[in-house]
């Protein structure tokens, strides 16, 4: 085994060129941006763009289409005609909810899914009994597992 720190000589003539990590631009992960705009937003509301087959989950929620009407908020790529009470963008309806409502149903989500984290990892139970999975102890003895 060769010692710590050696490299393999170059062949005569070579260079070594530092690498350079090339990272790809920073892409949306949640949509489009340039087509999630919507102008016009009412402070007190959140929007979002809803597929037909998302639309049951969205009104049970309590989201509503937002109406067609001058001044209103409108996506930045309306692809509705006048004749359409609704805006559509590459088939999603823009819909909206009251800020509070929103923010009141991402609360209860995240507390339904910590719930359940917190029970699924109390679930995972340690050989010795210990239902902590992630304290590490100082000595040999309580390491090793027990078959």
């Amino acid at each position: 085994m060769p010692p710590k720190g050696w490299r393999k000589p170059k062949p005569e003539g070579t260079q070594e060129v530092a690498r350079v990590r090339h990272d790809a631009d920073d892409a949306p992960v949640d949509g489009d941006y340039t087509k999630d705009v919507v102008l016009g937003k009412d402070p007190a509301k959140t929007y979002a763009l809803v597929h037909a087959d998302d639309m049951p989950v969205m009104k049970g929620r309590g989201y509503v289409r937002t109406e067609r009407a001058p001044g209103a908020p409108r996506p930045a790529y309306d692809l509705g005609d006048d004749k359409d009470p609704g805006y559509t963008v590459d088939n999603l309806t823009l819909m909206e909810i009251a800020r509070e409502r929103a923010e009141a149903i991402q609360a209860r989500a995240e507390r339904r899914g910590n719930a359940a984290w917190d029970a699924h990892r109390h679930s995972i139970a340690h050989p010795r009994g210990n239902s902590d999975v992630g304290v590490r102890t100082d000595t040999f003895e309580q390491q090793t597992v027990i078959q």
